[in-house]
């Protein structure tokens, strides 16, 4: 199985507005459309802030691609979406609560670590709860978990102060099992790939904009937008790489 996890995609209810001098729209779509044009993608995983600020128009945007493409996408919500707005938009919602889909002889877990008001993550207790019980009724199936906020520092000081809050609890559920292979989270708005408990925690590019790797303060990567391609194998074994847009009279990141 394919799959392509795109994240941040930080689309504006205004739609001539900019993130850092960047057209997330127009970002947007290109990955859209080198996403389709690879062939044989099976699912689309966004991995929240989807919207930058969480309004209607910002979701049927969203909504106006989506219902075009010919590829199942499953959503969870980051820190600047709204759910209950996305759902609005017709076919396209977050997952907000814990929920699993086997595709094959994978299990893939997706989380909502969405606080209300914060910018930093947590897992609702009932939510942990499911999550447990879904990896254990999961039996041998080999399983990923897909969420937004990293559950670990990623080396990055400002961005360390947003990660899953109660991270403890998650991995206190995670290591009571050894068929959890990896978690794929956005928010960071970059490529990185750490491990807890010998779990890979794989980060992926934003769609938009990147966030300079291991600063202590905001700072900007004038890097191209990208996306990730993981698949998975029957055996349990999976592989994953990063794709990044070329630059393009379509489009490319400015240099301010």
């Amino acid at each position: 199985m394919r799959i392509a996890q795109i994240t941040d995609a930080h689309i504006f209810d205004d739609p001539d507005a900019s993130f850092e001098g960047c057209d997330t729209r127009a970002s947007f779509e290109a990955v859209l459309a080198e996403i389709q044009s690879l062939g044989n993608i099976d699912l689309i995983v966004a991995t929240g802030d989807m919207s930058m600020d969480g309004g209607f128009i910002s979701y049927r945007f969203l909504n106006s691609l989506f219902s075009v493409c010919d590829i199942p996408i499953l959503a969870v919500p980051g820190n600047h979406d709204v759910p209950s707005v996305a759902s609005q938009s017709s076919n396209f919602y977050f997952l907000t609560s814990t929920a699993n889909r086997d595709f094959g002889s994978w299990r893939f877990h997706f989380l909502n670590t969405k606080k209300v008001g914060h910018e930093l993550g947590e897992i609702d207790p009932k939510d942990l709860a499911d999550l447990s019980q879904n990896i254990f009724s999961a039996g041998r199936k080999p399983q990923i978990i897909f969420m937004h906020h990293p559950p670990l520092d990623i080396g990055c000081a400002w961005l360390d102060d947003m990660k899953l809050e109660n991270s403890g609890d998650f991995w206190h559920i995670v290591s009571q099992s050894s068929n959890i292979k990896a978690v794929f989270c956005g928010h960071v708005h970059q490529d990185n790939e750490l491990s807890q408990n010998s779990v890979p925690v794989i980060t992926t590019p934003s769609t938009c904009v990147q966030f300079k790797r291991h600063s202590r303060v905001y700072q900007i990567e004038r890097l191209q937008p990208g996306f990730r391609i993981i698949e998975t194998q029957d055996d349990g074994t999976f592989s994953h790489h990063l794709v990044r847009l070329k630059p393009s009279d379509d489009f490319s990141i400015p240099i301010l």
